[in-house]
């Protein structure tokens, strides 16, 4: 049987608005710092979960939106990068042969979405009206994603922020770092909604190197050995 583990993420509360941060981080170098980074975004999960391996979507995915369409093109601007940055390639339909993961966004009021989310799993919780999910095979690939953000809770640059973070966790990277401010997966409270550099070299990187079910103690030779390449 496939495990469909769950995985949550809830954040904290925003105060400073920071449209893109100037300071900029040597990326040239595999440093300990971004090796440090790197390897918080990927194995350190809340959510009660335990299993250090690297988890991440397959090749191709297919990406669904519904309820309130105003938030649609924010969402769909930002899918694409991430797509993009990773080498991912978005389809209409599963196609036999290539391994495929359905990524599910959903905009509306927190009621809403809390009923819906109810339908899919009843662990889903929406206190702070956002959140994402993902379920993932034996080999850690993820095949299913979905993510809710509540409209009569988070709106503007606040709610293109969170969506940005609850991205990030679809795309396998689930938890945040104090190793740099300079990215929206810092643990520093701040609103980000442009990728940074270091967010998109991290994204690159992944997705060209760790392969799923990596675990921490093989990472670190895969960062060593790949980071500096040409990307």
């Amino acid at each position: 049987m496939k495990s469909t583990t769950p995985l949550l993420i809830l954040a904290t509360l925003l105060v400073v608005v920071t449209p893109s941060l100037s300071r900029e981080v040597d990326l040239e170098k595999a440093s300990s710092k971004l090796r440090r980074f790197a390897n918080d975004v990927i194995f350190e999960v809340e959510a009660g979960d335990r299993e250090k391996y690297s988890k991440r979507l397959p090749e191709a995915v297919i990406v669904e939106y519904f309820g309130q369409p105003q938030p649609k093109p924010t969402a769909e601007k930002h899918m694409a990068e991430f797509l993009e940055l990773t080498g991912i390639k978005k389809i209409d339909k599963a196609v036999e042969g290539t391994k495929s993961a359905s990524i599910g966004i959903y905009f509306g009021s927190q009621d809403e979405l809390a009923k819906s989310a109810k339908e899919i799993d009843r662990q889903i919780t929406l206190e702070r009206g956002y959140t994402y999910w993902t379920w993932w095979d034996e080999d850690k690939t993820i095949n299913r994603a979905v993510v809710f953000m509540a409209t009569d809770k988070l709106s503007g640059l606040a709610l293109e922020d969170r969506l940005i973070e609850q991205l990030f966790g679809v795309f396998g990277l689930p938890a945040r770092s104090n190793e740099f401010d300079e990215s929206c997966l810092s643990s520093e409270e701040q609103v980000l909604t442009t990728l940074q550099p270091i967010d998109k070299a991290l994204l690159n990187f992944y997705y060209r190197a760790v392969p799923a079910g990596t675990k921490p103690r093989d990472f670190e030779k895969i960062f060593r050995d790949e980071w500096e390449k040409k990307r």
